[in-house]
């Protein structure tokens, strides 16, 4: 229990339940499982379809006016990148609205899961960005799903990440399927 942070010992004074104890758990449970594991593209993206709806949904309700500002300017920002072919620029943004998505739920469990995954997540964008279409694909899906977040419709801006992550997987097999065609 002492490993994971559940319980604090203080020399001299015993052993006690740690503040926030499952948020400590759940950092030092998570990265050692996330590093450990050898995923590929498409399990990521159903990990993250999974985490990604329910975050989308929550966020529709919970979401707070400074949050849709700053993913309105991450939209900005990628939209900026596309025009000036800036990549890199639109993979940050891109990554940056996802969390702030998560972020807006108001929940710190479901936060600190897509926290967990963003140096795959990272990693992933890197290479699913580079398929041609993809990020002009992305723009519009991210722009379908900050439009339901604005009207807190959580039907609306959940579906809107769950076509955009299914979309991403398509482009993906198809992408793999062409590689191994052209051999």
């Amino acid at each position: 229990m002492n490993t994971v942070g559940i319980i604090e010992t203080k020399h001299g004074k015993g052993s006690y339940i740690a503040s926030n104890p499952l948020s400590k758990a759940f950092k030092n449970i998570f990265p050692p499982i996330v590093l450990s594991t050898d995923l590929e593209s498409i399990k990521l993206l159903e990990a993250r379809r999974f985490i990604e709806v329910g975050t989308t949904r929550l966020a529709a309700n919970n979401i707070d006016a400074r949050q849709l500002e700053r993913l309105e300017s991450y939209i900005e920002s990628m939209e900026k990148a596309t025009g000036n072919d800036d990549l890199e620029k639109f993979q940050k943004s891109d990554l940056k609205f996802h969390l702030g998505i998560a972020e807006g739920c108001d929940n710190e469990f479901l936060f600190g899961l897509l926290q967990g995954l963003r140096n795959l997540m990272e990693e992933q964008l890197s290479f699913v960005l580079n398929i041609p279409g993809r990020i002009e694909s992305s723009l519009n899906y991210h722009k379908q799903i900050l439009n339901g977040l604005q009207e807190g419709n959580p039907e609306k801006a959940s579906e809107a990440v769950a076509e955009h992550i299914r979309n991403a997987t398509q482009d993906i097999r198809e992408s793999e399927k062409n590689e191994l065609l052209s051999f």
